[in-house]
This record gives structure tokens, C-alpha cells and sequence, in this order.
């Protein structure tokens, strides 16, 4: 997988789900902007599809009343993905909330949707080619300064649950010993988007590098593995903002990925440089 740019830490704890929208597309600047890194992810992962559009948001988010009903976008992402396999999802989570913090950055609301949306519409809208699957789609826009009545409920609801903390989403015997990098990165991950909030990633360090699998009870169907992709994202703007660059590669089951620093992190040097 890609290493993330610079710059996405902040936008990664400063985005929240936005459902209601000033009408009107985003800036063509914004779409240009989105775009630029849409292609170039798309030329790492050829069977994953990123659909922005500056209009047709209004008939993928119409006609759902209740959870997740978005109103007033006029912009749209969609993600697209081509294959049936676990890390299939696992790349669109990762590289979908990388355009999501990009997205951030320039000021723009979003809202993850895998199942409040119109599907039939959007299907409509996207014209997907034989063997492609629409996974979820997300508004662009303006943000409106009021929360709409159901953002308010939601909140409630599930938006403020608690995020748990790092002892809760990291499974090994040895947490004390985590490294100042390793566990700004897990906090990053605490933090990520997922359905209702549940948080569905357990991570355990592996010597210097960092494994995530689902957590207990939880399988690799439905939004579980776009969920993690998208904390294995956070994970790497946690480290890269530590200084520390590294990419996510295979890894044996149960787990999903594991995080390889590019070069070998000894806890002297860790020690020596605290002390400069």
C-alpha cells in the first residue's frame, strides 16, 4: 500500500460525519484537487474505482428517511471496487479515507455511507461495468453551520459513544513497552470512522511492526474490513507525524496486515533521541 502524504494528522481528528449540506457543488478547485489524488491512487490499485462528481448527489441520498440521511449535497465520492476478496475492501477502506482526510483538509464535509443510500440510483448514476461493486459513497461539500435533526439524534445515539481507549483495541501482554511513535499511531487509529461506531480492529505488536486483525466475535464480511482499512490507514498518519514511514503488507491469519517501518526502530534509538 501507498505511505500517506503529510499533513492528514490534524484533518484525521478534526473530521466528523456531516449530514447536512449548503446546496451547492463543491469548488471546481476542491474537485481538482480530489481528483489529482483519485488518479494516482487508482494507478496503485487498478480493481478499485474513485467516482467524484460535482453533481447527482441528490439521487443517491433521496428517499432515506432515518439513519445515515444525507440532505442538501449536491457532490459525491463513490468507491468501486472490482473483486471478491478480503483485501479488496481492506484497500478501498485504506485508500477511501485517505481521499476522506484529503477531503477534510480542504474544508469539506463527508459522511461514510455502505448502506444509507439509494443504491438503486446510485447504480444508475455510476453506470458500473460487469464485475464492479459499488461499496460506499460519501457527500462532498459545504457543511452547513446548523446540525440537522437527525445529525443532533445520531449523536446521541451513536456519534458519542466513546471511542475506546488504546487498552482496549490493543491485545497484547506488553502495552508498557509501546513506543512513543506506536502509540500515537494506535490513538490515530482509536479515532477512525466506522459503522455505528463499532470499532471492529484489535492490533498487537510483532517486535518492531504492528499487526491488526478483527476483533473478537467480529468476521471479514459486511463493513469489517473497510472499517479496518480505514484505521490502518490512521494508523500510518500516526506514525508518519512520529517521523516514522512505513507500509502495510501481508500477514499471516488471523490477522489482516501487518505495518512495516521501513527501517528496523530499536528502543535505543528511541531513548538516545529523546535525550538529544
Amino acid at each position: 500500500m501507498l505511505q500517506p502524504d503529510s499533513g492528514l494528522y490534524e484533518a484525521a481528528y478534526r473530521r466528523c460525519s456531516r449530514r447536512k449540506y449548503v446546496p451547492q457543488p463543491m469548488f471546481e478547485q476542491d474537485y481538482a484537487t480530489l481528483a489529482v489524488l483519485a488518479d494516482r491512487i487508482q494507478e496503485a490499485v487498478p480493481n478499485l474505482r474513485i467516482v467524484l462528481s460535482q453533481t447527482g448527489a441528490e439521487q443517491i441520498f433521496q428517499s432515506r428517511h432515518g439513519y445515515g440521511f444525507i440532505a442538501g449535497s449536491k457532490s459525491f465520492m463513490a468507491l468501486i471496487v472490482k473483486g471478491d476478496e478480503v483485501q479488496d475492501l481492506v484497500r478501498l477502506g485504506y485508500y477511501g479515507q485517505w481521499m476522506v482526510l484529503e477531503a477534510t483538509k480542504l474544508g469539506l464535509g463527508t459522511c461514510w455511507a455502505a448502506g444509507t443510500f439509494n443504491r438503486s440510483s446510485a447504480v444508475n448514476v455510476l453506470s458500473l461495468d460487469i464485475g464492479e461493486k459499488l461499496i460506499c459513497v460519501s457527500p462532498l461539500g459545504e457543511a452547513s453551520p446548523e446540525k440537522s435533526i437527525i445529525e443532533k439524534t445520531m449523536a446521541l445515539l451513536v456519534g458519542n459513544k466513546k471511542r475506546k481507549k488504546i487498552e482496549e483495541i490493543y491485545i497484547g501482554t506488553d502495552i508498557d513497552k509501546l513506543l512513543p511513535w506506536q502509540r500515537t499511531a494506535l490513538d490515530c487509529a482509536r479515532v477512525s470512522p466506522s459503522a455505528i461506531n463499532l470499532q471492529p480492529w484489535r492490533f498487537i505488536c510483532n517486535n518492531d511492526r504492528m499487526r491488526i486483525k478483527a476483533a473478537p466475535g467480529k468476521t471479514y464480511e459486511g463493513t469489517v474490513p473497510v472499517d479496518c482499512g480505514i484505521a490502518m490507514f490512521q494508523f500510518a498518519v500516526g506514525a508518519k507525524h512520529e517521523g516514522i514511514h512505513g507500509i502495510w503488507t501481508a500477514a499471516p491469519d488471523p490477522f489482516l496486515a501487518e505495518f512495516v517501518p521501513d527501517a528496523p526502530i530499536r528502543r535505543t534509538d528511541i531513548a538516545k533521541k529523546a535525550g538529544e
